[in-house]
């Protein structure tokens, strides 16, 4: 008995002396929080398709204004809203100006907009736009050989895909749409909100 006790005693304290484990559901955006989400959805925004399970961070660089490499990674933490466009797509053109201002209203340490070119004559082309337009929050970036869109599957432009804190696309909307709408920032705010508490994986 006296052995049996001292057993149970010592797996007692063994299991007091485990790490806590952070609830798992919290790594993904749970299905009851796309749901939540989902309910959301009006206007343009209901074509915005998210899916059933995160998909995998798509690792293929892509370049900043500088023409240094770097890939999603760079940017975990923060939801994303990933534009594939470029200048020679006239509904890419008439959607930037929303993006910038969805920049400034939401842009922080929980959310960016992070805008890539396919331009192939690069920095120069994209710079002279945003001039044009008075963009002022969007950064630049630019995919010239398209490797990067190719690999996330953006077929058509504009292609908008949303990534969570991981890097994981949870959805994506094909075609333009005003992105500083009340619709688009209370969706948007949504996820960022079901995600604060996602734990970042190095």
């Amino acid at each position: 008995m006296r052995t049996l006790l001292s057993a149970a005693l010592a797996a007692a304290i063994s299991l007091t002396a485990l790490p806590a484990f952070t609830n798992p559901a919290k790594a993904d955006l749970a299905a009851e929080a796309i749901e939540r989400v989902k309910a959301l959805r009006q206007g343009e925004m209901s074509r915005l398709l998210f899916h059933k399970k995160a998909k995998a961070a798509i690792k293929v660089p892509f370049q900043d204004r500088d023409g240094n490499p770097t890939t999603v990674d760079a940017f975990k933490g923060k939801v994303v809203v990933l534009n594939f466009w470029a200048t020679w797509c006239p509904p890419c053109r008439h959607e930037m100006p929303s993006l910038d201002r969805l920049q400034a209203k939401l842009g922080g340490d929980d959310f960016k907009v992070l805008p890539v070119s396919l331009d192939r004559q690069g920095l120069e082309k994209v710079d002279a736009f945003f001039s044009q337009i008075k963009a002022e929050n969007l950064p630049v970036y630019l995919d010239e050989n398209n490797k990067f869109a190719v690999a996330n599957r953006a077929i058509g432009l504009p292609m908008t895909l949303i990534l969570d804190r991981q890097g994981r696309e949870i959805g994506r909307l094909a075609g333009p749409a005003e992105w500083d709408s009340a619709d688009a920032v209370s969706v948007l705010s949504a996820v960022v909100k079901e995600t604060a508490e996602a734990p970042v994986s190095n």
